[in-house]
């Protein structure tokens, strides 16, 4: 129970136990008739968090110069912000994670923007002693630090907790290419992600979750078919008899299967299998299940998009291997996707190309100020 309370009462004021902020949330957010299940914190108790430039976004071009500059006064960070680095690293010291609370639409999730900033410091001391001239303690720091998000990143039940720790290992690749690019220093090959790591098991079990309770939800409620007020006291059989819940539910279930297939795959296996997918239609019956027939027209989110994400990081730690490692030229490398391509040069980075585009640049690596 542990990591996931400290997860949601991250916010908790200065001095205040976040376990026990997380644990009044896990109760409210676990018994829907209390307050509707909604928790409400006052927005002037909560930590304060860091702000300004050295919080850019990664994909914004001028962000890592910028890390990189001196311009932001780590030390001082790392003094003021003190309390929010503990609790990240007392989240990251847990071995397991699980969501405690029953999957719904609108569930609390946690407000990882605390911990990404917590991040972001880890990361800027990291920097600082690089430019101190430290260059192995900076990289050895930042190895540590990818070490511990990539096994947080594995723990993870949500999707939304997934991504966001898959975004700061992604960021750690890119400053420890800028420091790698900048000197001679030799690194270890960093393993590639193991199925485990890419696998969206857990992740798609709370999700159909989610689908499931809400579809239950609908099951013999005549204000389901409430259209400014008519139907309203439609008797519980007529629902039955317009709405079968197992069925709607029977034929979303293997949208939610294919997921987990397509991530225990290789890069490689994974932009065939894309070139050859043919969309998964859901259909009931018309005359038993009309109205879940109309609820199974309703698209529901592209899973395969963010599986994607997760073999673009593995390819990403490929090309860092193959250029800080390996030391191989561009005419050399090996796109795990495609086999033999030389990387594209964008603004500082070198970019593999993939199945499909993201905005989030994770095929990119960066290797140049």
């Amino acid at each position: 129970m542990k990591p996931i309370c400290i997860c949601w009462g991250f916010y908790a004021q200065e001095g205040d136990d976040p376990i026990t902020l997380g644990k009044q949330i896990l109760e409210v957010s676990s018994s829907p008739e209390l307050s509707d299940g909604l928790f409400v914190y006052p927005e002037s108790k909560k930590l304060s968090l860091p702000e300004g430039d050295g919080f850019c976004m990664f994909e914004d071009d001028d962000c890592i110069g910028y890390l990189f500059s001196g311009s932001v006064r780590v030390s001082a960070l790392i003094e003021h912000y003190n309390e929010l680095l503990e609790r990240s690293d007392r989240f990251f010291q847990y071995d397991e994670y699980r969501t405690m609370a029953q999957p719904t639409a609108d569930e609390i999730y946690p407000e990882y923007k605390y911990l990404l900033r917590a991040h972001r410091i880890r990361l800027l001391e990291g920097i600082s002693s690089y430019k101190d001239g430290d260059v192995d303690g900076a990289v050895g720091s930042l190895l540590t630090q990818f070490s511990i998000v990539r096994r947080a990143n594995e723990l993870q039940d949500n999707l939304v907790g997934k991504v966001v720790l898959l975004l700061a290992q992604s960021d750690i690749l890119d400053v420890l290419s800028v420091i790698l690019s900048e000197t001679d220093t030799q690194i270890e090959e960093i393993p590639r992600l193991s199925a485990s790591e890419k696998g969206f098991g857990r992740v798609s079990a709370r999700e159909f979750g989610v689908l499931y309770y809400g579809l239950k939800s609908l099951d013999k409620h005549p204000d389901f078919f409430e259209i400014d007020g008519d139907f309203s006291d439609a008797p519980e059989r007529l629902v039955r008899a317009l709405y079968k819940p197992n069925m709607t539910i029977n034929a979303l279930a293997p949208l939610y299967l294919l997921p987990e297939k397509l991530a225990v795959l290789s890069p490689a296996e994974f932009a065939q299998e894309l070139e050859n997918l043919e969309r998964y239609i859901p259909s009931t019956s018309i005359i038993r299940n009309p109205i879940g027939n109309i609820l199974l027209g309703i698209e529901g989110p592209a899973y395969e998009r963010y599986v994607a994400r997760f073999h673009d990081l593995d390819v990403k730690i490929a090309l860092f291997n193959q250029l800080h490692h390996s030391e191989l030229a561009a005419s050399s490398l090996i796109n795990p996707y495609y086999g033999s391509e030389i990387p594209r040069l964008e603004n500082g980075r070198l970019c593999f190309s993939g199945p499909l585009e993201t905005k989030s640049s994770l095929r990119c690596l960066v290797v140049e100020l």
